[in-house]
């Protein structure tokens, strides 16, 4: 069934609609067989959950057939959401890129990274801290753009760097052997979120105006994707996105054209050619690194024309290609184009300049037909990402026509005008009311709420052995190790200490650990530089999270502390382990005392 807005407010006008009510119902009618890690049904989301309307389901779809809200793209763009819509969507945007230039990246030299004068001024800001410091943002999924253009990719896959002659906001100029150690400090610090990660690698993946070079950009896939089963960074979810854009070949934009895609001509450099969906291969990494695909929608409604086949039409061409996928589909970008919500005006470079437009002209033409469009494809499409932002406040993105359509200033990539819902009060009306009628998924869950655990005080609970609580002490040369450091070391007095490095583990498994809720370790650290981030794992290397923490410079080999971590939760498992998990200062470890309760 279509939802138009008349609809939409006729159901909230007819009865009181509690929408988290609503949703609350929804998500914990959809968890009784769910996965209880924090990745899936802390955020009510399955992996493999029934739907009742038979929608694709996948990592963090919701239950059901509701479709997941995303608001973007700049921190502007959520702060004005927040504002003024009256709710909080279910996940918000951002970008960032392989030298790290956003606000709040852990760089490997140590520190975190600064906001570039390119995203502040240029094409919007990027900030980590404020999505992990803002109290309305904490328990909010991220969809986050990892941009892979400007020959990123085939630097990357070839440990090089065409662009030496860029130096980059840090001052540093980044080899691509390099930009490989950003990426694994990129899925650290995603995984740290502790919240659901949407990870859209190489955005846009057809797209010429990114000129990914096909063999390159499959090769990074597979490497971000071999670092997030590295680092078991189960909250990251990977979506591969095709821009779906289309385009006269004529370059007069008042024409409309057929689907256009990026052709390779060699590993630096692309064209553009006529492609179908199934073309789209060429990029497609494999149904094996793939969680979500993903579309853009902007303009196709007026831009696409087969011959044969027009608008959404097209459109509806390149969601079925990606159905066979048998992935979960995302609208990962979207806005209307061209449109000034706040001034009522529709400006393009080459088209007539249209005024005086109201909000309900300019909600019929732009936001009802993505609307029904999502609608007839709700088993797949199961979330939507809608940039909400003044997109002139920003240099690159300022464009300025006559009424005729000619250039006057900037248009470097045509006229995106503004798309904040709060400037148009009808349409933020319409918007709202969509949102309230039960189809969108905005509340994530609890994150508090992990679920019932049992009364850990039952006597038949195995994680309580009753009694004083219990510490073994499990010395480092006596645990078993994985990864290429581990040697003895000749530490202070007789003392033997093993390494643990990035990737590597010491797992205490010779003794029955379960109940575990505390371990020290005792260890030096004298390598200098940022300090390596470490977790304990219940279960093996690759086991369940439970807590982490930095190594401590303990300034020589021969200066050792001492570092207590504690859980509230108990482990279950027999085995416990140490697990280096990104580069930098390493441990060389003396003893673990595990605490049992």
């Amino acid at each position: 069934m279509k939802m138009n807005i008349d609809s939409a407010l006729n159901i909230l006008s007819g009865r009181s609609v509690v929408l988290s009510a609503i949703l609350l119902v929804a998500i914990i009618g959809g968890c009784e067989n769910a996965d209880l890690s924090p990745s899936a049904a802390v955020f009510g989301a399955t992996d493999d959950g029934a739907s009742t309307l038979d929608a694709v389901t996948g990592k963090f779809t919701p239950p059901g057939d509701g479709t997941l809200v995303i608001i973007g793209q700049t921190s502007d763009g959520i702060r004005y959401y927040l504002d003024h819509a009256g709710h909080k969507p279910y996940g918000v945007t951002m970008y960032t890129n392989p030298v790290l230039d956003g606000d709040g990246w852990s760089l490997p030299g140590g520190g975190t990274a600064s906001q570039s004068a390119t995203y502040r001024n240029d094409y919007g800001p990027q900030s980590l801290t404020y999505l992990k410091q803002d109290p309305q943002l904490r328990d909010r999924a991220v969809a986050v753009g990892l941009y892979l253009g400007y020959a990123y990719e085939t630097d990357i896959a070839y440990g090089e760097n065409l662009m030496r002659d860029v130096v980059y906001p840090q001052g540093v100029i980044y080899s691509g052997v390099e930009m490989r150690e950003n990426l694994a400090y990129i899925v650290a610090d995603l995984k740290a979120l502790n919240r659901p990660v949407f990870l859209r690698i190489g955005y846009e993946a057809e797209g010429y105006w990114n000129g990914h070079w096909p063999d390159a950009y499959k090769w990074v896939w597979q490497f971000v994707k071999d670092e997030i089963t590295a680092q078991n960074a189960t909250n990251i979810a990977t979506v591969w996105q095709v821009a779906s854009y289309c385009e006269s070949l004529s370059g007069d934009i008042r024409n409309p054209g057929p689907l256009i895609a990026s052709d390779p001509i060699d590993k630096y450099s692309n064209g553009k050619r006529i492609v179908s969906p199934s073309d789209y291969d060429d990029w497609y990494p494999g149904d094996d690194l793939v969680d979500w695909t993903g579309i853009s929608i902007f303009t196709q409604g007026d831009d696409c024309d087969t011959g044969t086949k027009q608008g959404y039409q097209v459109m509806q061409d390149v969601v079925d290609y990606l159905k066979q996928k048998g992935k979960p589909i995302m609208v990962a970008e979207s806005a209307p184009k061209g449109y000034d919500l706040a001034n009522g005006v529709f400006e393009q470079v080459g088209l007539r300049k249209r005024k005086g437009l109201s909000g309900q002209t300019m909600w019929n033409e732009w936001f009802q037909p993505y609307f029904d469009f999502i609608e007839d494809n709700k088993d797949s499409i199961r979330a939507i990402a809608y940039i909400n932002d003044d997109w002139e406040q920003y240099n690159h993105w300022q464009c300025t026509t006559d009424d005729n359509g000619n250039i006057v200033s900037g248009c470097v990539e045509d006229n995106w005008n503004n798309s904040r819902l709060d400037a148009n009060s009808t349409i933020q009306s319409n918007w709202n009311a969509i949102m309230a009628s039960g189809g969108y998924v905005l509340d994530p869950g609890d994150p508090t709420d992990p679920g019932d655990p049992g009364d850990p005080g039952d006597p038949g609970d195995p994680t309580d052995p009753g009694g004083d609580p219990q510490t073994t002490r499990v010395q480092a040369e006596n645990a078993t190790n994985r990864g290429n450091f581990n040697r003895g070391y000749p530490g202070a007095g007789d003392i033997t200490m093993e390494f643990l490095n990035h990737n590597e583990s010491h797992c205490a498994n010779n003794t029955d650990v379960r109940g575990a809720t505390q371990i020290e370790l005792r260890y030096a650290a004298a390598t200098g530089g940022q300090a390596m981030r470490f977790e304990i794992r219940d279960g093996g290397h690759n086991g369940s999270f439970v807590a982490d923490g930095e190594v401590t410079n303990t300034g020589t080999w021969q200066t050792l502390t001492t570092q207590t971590l504690t859980w509230s939760t108990p482990t279950t498992s027999e085995v416990l382990c140490v697990w280096g998990l990104t580069r930098g200062n390493i441990m060389a470890l003396d003893y673990m005392d595990i605490t049992v309760q």
